[in-house]
């Protein structure tokens, strides 16, 4: 049986062969074609690859847009690029003034030459400041800022060690809410990469926790519980209250099974499940009224 299939195998690849060897005749046996002025004109085109990124280079890439309130402004976090037209890992945010239509103003707390990793904007309910987080003063380590949206300086008002993300001004202009995740060194997350391991056995978790920030002192005051890790949130048309989806235990493992909670603001910080969903939800928003809670599921 095997020997039959040999047989086969070798009448196969002698008529592919032999196919082979009539093909080259036949293509020797005619007269070489003549290349003219034509062919010779032709411009010769420079690699795909290469002209496919200078397009992605030239095109300005946006992380986040935000029009202010009273939609007389629109703000932006736009990523930059270096000298050789690739982006340079750092990030800058601009505003514009929709009225009058004139060039965007760079909001920035570093000097403005200087390139920092700046984003996570957030106006203010009166349209008059914006609040962001730079690398300003530590490349690496972000800090909240608030600005005025007319130009000026920036205030600096935290002085964290580890990560800040997602600041949100409360609906009352009061204070600005942030997720917060002290002394750690890399964010968590399903997409993010593991910590590389050192032969040291032990489990480390860095809860991403709530907090407020105090805008006369800037004080930062986590009011999640210690063991929560928080997904997102939003604030409450009342500033009483937040949405959060959030999880207990490694922020690595369980966005998956997270569930919708609700969380007091105030300093008792109270905490209560609402919801316990089948499959995984994200993005948590409160309606007007204060009545009712939308989110994504699936």
């Amino acid at each position: 049986m095997r020997f039959s299939k040999w047989i086969v195998s070798a009448m196969f690849t002698f008529s592919i062969c032999s196919s082979c060897q009539l093909f080259s005749e036949e293509q020797s046996n005619k007269p070489p074609v003549k290349t003219g002025a034509k062919e010779a004109a032709k411009p010769k085109t420079g690699a795909p690859l290469d002209s496919v990124m200078e397009a992605l280079y030239a095109a300005h890439t946006f992380e986040q847009t935000a029009v202010a309130p009273d939609g007389k402004r629109v703000a932006w976090v736009e990523t930059l690029l270096g000298r050789d037209g690739a982006p340079d890992g750092h990030t800058a945010i601009y505003v514009a003034d929709r009225e009058s239509g004139g060039a965007p103003k760079r909001v920035t707390a570093a000097a403005l030459k200087v390139a920092r990793a700046e984003g996570g904007l957030d106006w203010s309910p009166d349209s008059r400041q914006i609040a962001f987080l730079s690398d300003a003063v530590e490349p690496g380590q972000l800090q909240l800022y608030v600005v005025s949206a007319s130009g000026g300086p920036a205030k600096k008002l935290t002085s964290a060690k580890g990560l800040l993300a997602t600041p949100r001004w409360s609906p009352d202009g009061k204070t600005i809410a942030l997720l917060s995740t002290e002394n750690a060194t890399r964010a968590a997350g399903p997409l993010v990469a593991e910590t590389p391991e050192t032969g040291e056995i032990k489990d480390a978790f860095f809860e991403q926790r709530l907090a407020l920030v105090d805008l006369a002192t800037g004080e930062l005051r986590q009011i999640s519980p210690a063991d929560m890790y928080v997904y997102e949130y939003d604030w409450s048309p009342d500033s009483a209250r937040f949405a959060l989806i959030a999880a207990p235990g490694n922020g690595d493992n369980n966005w998956y099974v997270a569930n919708l909670y609700l969380l007091d603001a105030g300093p008792l910080g109270l905490m209560k499940p609402i919801y316990k969903p089948p499959l995984q939800i994200a993005n948590p928003a409160w309606s007007p009224d204060g009545q009712r809670i939308a989110f994504i599921a699936g």
